[in-house]
């Protein structure tokens, strides 16, 4: 099962790099905003339990405090009906409008709180009844006194209980906030250098790359033989390079126009590099000519390979009503060759091929190793 998650996510990944560039970024850009907009989100919506901490704290340091205004009015014998019904309300929203959305590592605490609340409330119920008491002459001063100390202390217990859980919650919350501001960043940082790399990746690709066939081209084409020659040098190895050159291809172009002759570039172009083994580089060097450098190939090996590829060519339709066919030269590097050298006798076997008679491979087996 792991295998088959580890298969999936790499063809994933092989599936992305084969997407165009502008829509790899796109994706990571949608990524990457994605991710802030989660993010910030979540902060946001952290900040809001935040906004309704403080009105639960708010409202039980307004129920404390009015507990001793209403008493004192009430001891004096003044009317605070108007303030036992907005505390009442108060005390309604503590209860059911804003409750207790701690998220605490002190779960005893969370229910002290809520049970203190209702506590609060059972017990402004009973200070409430003796106001009415104290109105009809029925209830003692002292008996009210000590129930409303017995309201604010509750209330006042409330307070610090919340205060503290609403504290407890902020530290939990800074982990949080602090991990997904962390994780948020990492990933800014990886896109930005995942892009860059797509970037820099497609730039290198372009300078090396011809545009139209998508073939490596004539200046990566000066590198690659240049390597090739102090590789084999070095190890006394050899390698071999193929020119190959399409015949009449101004025709073609004379007959469908340049864009027709494109087509036929490029379906060229395929058919040489679909057919070319995997250590083999192809190159379009301008025109109708191209080249491959034949790794680890002697002459006749590669004659082979050029036979099979001109014939390859002769067989394919290209949609002209007519074959296509193509002159190849080949040779074949020697120790006393250089990059220059080696071109010159597989363009002079080229020359002869288109010379006498075209749709043929002509060998240059001059200084073989």
């Amino acid at each position: 099962m792991k295998l088959n998650f580890q298969i999936q996510i790499r063809e994933i990944f092989n599936y992305f790099l084969e997407m165009k560039v502008s829509v790899q970024i796109i994706l990571l850009l949608f990524v990457l905003f994605s991710s802030v907009l989660v993010g910030g989100y979540f902060i946001i919506d952290q900040l809001k339990t935040f906004k309704n901490d403080a009105f639960l704290i708010n409202n039980l340091g307004i129920i404390r405090g009015s507990i001793q205004r209403i008493t004192k009015n009430e001891l004096n014998n003044n009317n605070s009906n108007n303030l036992i019904t907005e505390l009442d309300l108060v005390i309604h929203h503590v209860k059911f409008q804003y409750p207790a959305d701690f998220v605490s590592t002190l779960p005893i605490k969370q229910k002290n709180l809520n049970e203190m609340i209702q506590q609060l409330e059972d017990e402004w119920i009973t200070l409430k009844k003796l106001y009415f008491k104290q109105g009809e002459d029925q209830a003692d001063t002292s008996t009210i006194f000590q129930q409303s100390e017995l309201c604010w202390d509750i209330a006042n217990r409330t307070v610090y209980v919340a205060q503290e859980l609403s504290e407890q919650k902020l530290e939990n919350y800074k982990e949080k906030i602090l991990s997904i501001l962390f994780a948020v960043s990492i990933l800014i940082l990886g896109i930005i250098l995942l892009v860059y790399k797509i970037v820099h990746m497609n730039l290198e690709v372009n300078v090396i790359t011809d545009p139209m066939t998508k073939l490596y081209n004539r200046n990566f084409f000066n590198k690659v033989l240049l390597k090739q020659e102090l590789l084999s040098k070095r190890y006394n190895s050899y390698f071999s390079l193929i020119l190959c050159d399409v015949d009449y291809f101004k025709k073609v172009n004379d007959d469908f126009g340049h864009p027709g002759g494109d087509k036929v570039l490029i379906l060229l172009s395929q058919l040489l590099n679909d057919n070319a083994r995997k250590v083999d580089y192809v190159f379009r060097l301008g025109g109708e000519e191209f080249a491959i450098i034949v790794p680890q190939s002697n002459l006749e090996q590669s004659t082979t390979m050029a036979e099979k590829y001109r014939i390859l060519v002769s067989e394919t339709d290209f949609n002209l009503g007519r074959a296509l066919t193509v002159s190849i030269g080949v040779s074949q590097f020697s120790l006393d060759d250089t990059s220059e050298s080696l071109f010159m006798r597989a363009d002079m076997a080229l020359y002869e091929a288109k010379s006498t008679g075209r749709n043929r491979v002509i060998t240059s087996n001059k200084n073989i190793i």
